[in-house]
């Protein structure tokens, strides 16, 4: 799907947004596996436009005029494996569901359900 919409429209901009069914921690990271992730946002990067040229040139995480979020329960933040987050952590960026941001590291986000 994804290198269809882009072959469609291979000047877009795109944030694929994955929210996981399972409720339970250790089915979610069954579910969504890292290298699923990093594959997805491979795809992404197939075509790369002029804003992924941009942000290529600048220091820190990679940029681009795509990107992988994943949408997680914050009360599972806690439960979810620390290695499978930190991972998970280097391709997409967190976004927790009903959190606070006090203790969220720079590369995740919460936000009120």
């Amino acid at each position: 799907m994804i290198r269809r919409v882009l072959r469609d429209d291979p000047f877009t901009t795109l944030q694929l947004v994955l929210e996981p069914k399972e409720s339970a921690a250790a089915s979610i990271e069954r579910s969504m596996g890292v290298e699923t992730a990093a594959a997805l946002l491979s795809a992404c990067g197939e075509q790369p436009t002029y804003l992924d040229k941009f942000y290529a040139m600048h220091p820190g995480r990679a940029a681009g005029g795509k990107r992988l979020i994943v949408l997680l329960p914050f009360g599972l933040r806690g439960q979810l494996a620390a290695d499978w987050l930190e991972r998970l952590s280097e391709i997409a960026t967190l976004v927790w569901r009903g959190g606070n941001n006090a203790e969220l590291a720079v590369n995740e986000f919460s936000r009120a359900d």
